[in-house]
């Protein structure tokens, strides 16, 4: 939660400024009268040496307070200003959840209609004919993904992402996974190697939620991987954390924008593949859910995709999103 957006008596930001500069104002004077009172001096007020010091403190206090009258009113804009935005930002929330609601439905729909269409005319179909819905088919999927990624966007700014404490064993995990996207490998004729660690490793979390980060990088590795070069997913256990990086062949990301491609409807250029920026932006609140933590490193011609997952993230404080 912003604090600048909290009402609650602990956290009123106002209460917190004036008390700030109460503060600000009654430490100096309590320490101005300990030395007045420690060093008896207090015939330096006297005559009109003792006015004109009178005066000086005078000033400084009307000084002190005309800037405080300045500087809470630009605080009070900003306050203002952060709850507009947040609340622009929650009704953008709901309403991209509404209209992605709306927007899925038909387009299950459709895909079921696109389904029973194939197979009941399969025979009588041309060839252009069968093609065409076959870019149907598929441009309903990619839709249908993008509204999913959108609502689960969505219920995660809202916090009402279900999460899931399950024991987890990662290495059937990672190879199911891996028979799943295999097809997508072969596409391209890709090199592909698992080390997924010798052994039983148990993590506890949401399967579901680590199987669809362990996807969405492994589909990002396949899409920017040029043809016949390798990629591969490698489990290195800890003592306390899991390390599971996902690499690849391919162009380096600059430095300077391996944070950014986080972010939502982020997306480097690269001359290859078009998509919507939100595949890396949840696996990152995904693995945030889990109180992980996720990072983009380079090292022998390759990219790194490196996931660090506590073994049991309920004994964790929660993470920041």
């Amino acid at each position: 939660m912003n604090p600048l957006n909290s009402n609650t008596p602990a956290g009123n930001p106002f209460r917190k400024f004036d008390n700030a500069f109460a503060l600000m104002a009654v430490v100096p004077m309590l320490g101005f009268v300990f030395i007045l009172t420690q060093d008896g001096s207090w015939e330096a007020f006297e005559g009109r040496g003792g006015l004109m010091i009178l005066l000086l403190i005078m000033i400084s206090l009307l000084g002190y307070w005309l800037g405080y009258r300045v500087i809470r009113r630009l605080f009070e804009q900003l306050v203002n200003f952060n709850r507009a935005i947040s609340r622009m930002n929650e009704l953008k929330s709901v309403f991209v959840s509404e209209v992605s609601h709306e927007v899925k439905n038909p387009l299950v729909t459709l895909r079921m209609g696109l389904s029973f269409l194939d197979e009941d005319m399969m025979n009588t179909l041309t060839e252009d004919q069968r093609q065409v819905i076959a870019g149907c088919e598929r441009s309903v999927e990619r839709l249908i993904r993008l509204t999913t990624d959108l609502l689960d966007l969505a219920k995660i700014e809202a916090e009402t992402m279900p999460v899931k404490h399950e024991k987890i064993s990662l290495r059937p995990l990672l190879e199911e996974v891996s028979r799943f996207m295999k097809p997508h490998i072969d596409k391209k004729h890709l090199q592909f190697t698992g080390d997924f660690a010798n052994g039983e490793h148990f993590l506890k979390g949401d399967s579901d939620h680590l199987t669809r980060v362990i996807i969405n990088l492994m589909d990002n590795a396949i899409k920017y991987t040029p043809e016949g070069l390798s990629m591969g997913v490698r489990l290195v256990p800890g003592k306390k954390y899991f390390d599971l990086d996902v690499w690849n062949e391919g162009n380096e990301i600059p430095a300077a924008k391996r944070e950014e491609i986080f972010e939502r409807y982020r997306r480097i250029d690269t001359g290859q593949e078009a998509g919507t920026g939100l595949g890396l932006a949840i696996v990152k609140e995904l693995v945030n859910l889990h109180r992980g933590e996720i990072r983009l490193e380079r090292s022998d011609s390759k990219n790194h995709f490196i996931v660090r997952l506590p073994k049991d993230f309920t004994s964790l404080r929660p993470a920041v999103i």
